[in-house]
């Protein structure tokens, strides 16, 4: 299974190297949006990114590989923020930049100006891959396949980014059913021949699981599936990937219908994302988990609703409450607890007897 394997790097990384901890079938990838971000200290942000450009431009401007037996990834910043003309000007000074992730993809347009800026810039590339993040960006994911770009190489999802846009918390991982609804955007993207490149498993430790979850993918979506990792393991993991004939994840994984926030959850998370930060965009606690700054971020919104009065709302059906065919977002008791929350400053539990 083809991986996008995410590095970490800064001025000491050697590309050479990289490469020889990864197979010739990894595109090696490198970040200049969300992990390149002071979330302490926002206002450091532009300084740090300016330099991670720099630290990108200096290992491939030095490196000695033979660029015909590896491929280079790059995910810029979204076309919304000033970084990403920036982002497109750096690219703009390197060679051999195989494939370009475009984070929060919400329409067409933000394609078709991504591949003019690009052209304007003379940047040489393979493959486009738009990132859906939003509940736009899947509501109009139709239209961005249509624009018929030969470019486009596939479509990635972003969990956390769509998690916290669509208000959900405690976050769905790959460990809950709920998460496994938005994976059917596989049979929106098929007719299209695109691949759908996954959402990264932030259990680092946790390969068993990785495992499962890439056949349950290629039970899905077949060869026209992709993975997106952050350890060396997990790549490897992809590389030597053989499909099972049995889907083993999904009946051990169930529906979340205490959706309440545990007890001192938030508390918790923030401690945790603060002691592990350190200074990057991404923390990784004590259990070798990563902890995205958008769960930190929707933990730190959680905590100014502390004094809302609270609504308790528990509904005892069937099937109902948790259709698997339908988005998450989509069930009726998530368009209640929006629709009372954006109206009243209230906390809106809902608990379903299932």
């Amino acid at each position: 299974m083809k991986a996008y394997h995410f590095i970490k790097y800064n001025e000491n990384s050697s590309l050479d190297n990289l490469i020889v901890q990864t197979d010739n079938t990894t595109t090696l990838c490198f970040d200049f949006e969300d992990s390149i971000q002071d979330l302490l200290s926002p206002i450091n942000t532009p300084v740090l990114k300016a330099t991670y450009r720099q630290y990108f431009k200096s290992i491939m401007e030095n490196s000695k590989v033979d660029f015909t037996k590896v491929d280079i990834g790059v995910r810029i910043n979204s076309a919304d923020f000033p970084e990403y003309l920036l982002d497109i000007a750096s690219l703009s000074e390197v060679k051999n930049v195989t494939t370009i992730f475009i984070p929060k993809a919400e329409n067409a347009e933000q394609i078709i100006r991504l591949q003019n800026d690009l052209q304007k810039k003379g940047v040489n590339y393979n493959e486009i891959i738009p990132t859906i993040e939003t509940k736009n960006g899947l509501s109009n994911l139709e239209s961005i396949l249509k624009i018929n770009l030969n470019k486009i190489g596939g479509i990635a999802f972003g969990h956390c980014d769509y998690n916290f846009n669509n208000s959900h918390y405690p976050f769905f991982h790959q460990d809950s059913k709920e998460y496994w609804t938005w994976i059917k955007i596989v049979g929106i993207i098929k007719p299209y021949d695109l691949r759908l490149v996954n959402s990264p498993f932030l259990q680092l430790n946790n390969d068993e699981f990785f495992k499962n979850m890439l056949n349950v993918l290629y039970t899905i979506g077949g060869n026209n599936v992709a993975q997106i990792t952050l350890t060396k393991k997990q790549s490897n993991i992809c590389h030597s990937f053989q499909a099972s004939q049995t889907n083993i994840l999904l009946p051990k994984i169930s529906n979340r219908l205490d959706l309440r926030v545990p007890v001192s959850y938030d508390e918790i998370f923030i401690d945790s994302f603060e002691k592990n930060i350190h200074n990057k965009g991404f923390a990784i606690n004590d259990d070798r988990i990563v902890l995205s700054p958008q769960e930190y971020w929707s933990s730190l919104n959680y905590q100014r609703k502390v004094d809302f009065p609270e609504v308790n709302f528990t509904f005892v059906g069937g099937c109902f409450p948790v259709q698997k065919n339908m988005l998450f977002e989509n069930l009726f008791h998530q368009l209640l607890k929006q629709k009372v929350e954006n109206v009243r400053d209230v906390k809106f539990n809902i608990n379903i007897q299932y």
